[in-house]
């Protein structure tokens, strides 16, 4: 009897065993899962590559910079512009007179675009410097940090260029940067390019012939639709990337006719 109880007993120690070492291995497996999606505060790699760190703050201002102006058709605050759709759709060509073709608003639309980006994250790119600068001296680190320039140049990438002298110091080792870029894919340049494209034929004939235009680009998807009253009418031109669905709108108005015609 006692050698039962005896059996019994380690019976029932070997399954609270085999119990606890499963919860063990559960708990090791979710872990691992998890892991992944932890993210690690980037605070820790700040000084240890302060280059990487400010580049990747480059590029995060930036990217956001590019798809509030594609979201926003151009501009970070709206100039002259007609409302369509509840969205504000700046006059990148227009002319309040009859019969008058359209007078672009905007000729140097890239060039516009490179410094609405560069404004927007000029601060944000500064606030990364003041973090970095801050951990350096929690740390016990000397930091010293040279005036601030931001270059950006649209193309097939963004391109953005901080020119900024850096130089830390740790213990007995200095580390000096002049230099911070950063560069990704947008297709911001090609739809403004598309969207120059448009003011230029309508400003010289009163029209852009978007079908013809989409069958030699197949890349891109245009809509055209004419809005307001006849003798008031403007056109709202819808370019889309089809690669990324990113899409912009520009607002034309030129060659009106009276409403007699």
């Amino acid at each position: 009897m006692d050698a039962k109880i005896i059996s019994t007993k380690n019976r029932k120690a070997q399954v609270t065993l085999f119990v606890i070492m499963a919860l063990v291995i559960l708990a090791v497996l979710l872990l691992f899962v998890a892991l992944p999606k932890i993210k690690i505060p980037s605070v820790v790699t700040k000084i240890s590559d302060p280059s990487s760190f400010i580049e990747q703050c480059i590029a995060e201002a930036g990217k956001k910079a590019v798809n509030l102006l594609i979201e926003n058709n151009g501009y970070l605050e709206a100039p002259f512009h007609i409302l369509y759709q509840d969205k504000k759709v700046p006059y990148l060509c227009y002319n309040k007179n009859f019969y008058q073709p359209c007078i672009p608003q905007n000729p140097l639309f890239i060039q516009h675009l490179e410094k609405e980006i560069t404004s927007y994250v000029k601060p944000k790119i500064s606030a990364c410097f003041d973090s970095l600068a801050l951990e350096a001296e929690k740390k016990g680190d000397k930091i010293e940090l040279g005036a601030m320039e931001v270059k950006t140049s649209l193309g097939d990438k963004v391109n953005i260029i901080v020119n900024r002298n850096l130089k830390l110091s740790h213990l007995d080792a200095v580390s000096a940067i002049s230099q911070f870029r950063a560069a990704f894919s947008s297709p911001l340049y090609s739809l403004a390019s598309l969207a120059g494209e448009i003011v230029a034929q309508e400003a010289r004939f009163c029209n852009f012939e978007y079908l013809g235009y989409m069958i030699l680009h197949p890349q891109f998807k245009i809509e055209k639709t004419q809005v307001g009253s006849i003798n008031n009418q403007s056109i709202i031109y819808k370019i889309k990337d089809k690669k990324t669905n990113q899409a912009m709108a520009l607002a034309v108005k030129g060659c009106s006719l009276p409403q007699s015609f």
